[in-house]
């Protein structure tokens, strides 16, 4: 029988804290999207998927996205300056 999958934490949003869901990348063709794949500076052999993008308020602005190298997948969050590569397909659906 497979397994249900549930719902995933949402956690509250800080004060100040903007979220999105879409991301423009300065120096990238390719817009992030939730689910767009996309490849980080330092992770070798890794691809991840994106999930939001959250901003600060002192300005500082990261991606939360899953993956990693096969086998390896987890939660991660990067600063979008070491964001190298953006999938152009869209994730399916």
């Amino acid at each position: 029988m497979a397994r249900r999958r549930g719902k995933g934490i949402v956690l509250p949003a800080r004060d100040g804290w903007t979220y999105e869901l879409e991301l423009d990348i300065p120096g990238k063709r390719y817009k992030l999207t939730p689910g767009r794949e996309f490849k980080v500076r330092g992770e070798r052999a890794a691809k991840f998927r994106f999930k939001e993008a959250v901003t600060t308020e002192y300005g500082d602005t990261w991606v939360t996205c899953y993956g990693g190298a096969n086998g390896y997948g987890a939660s991660r969050s990067f600063p979008i300056d070491q964001i190298t590569w953006v999938s152009k397909n869209l994730p399916r659906k």
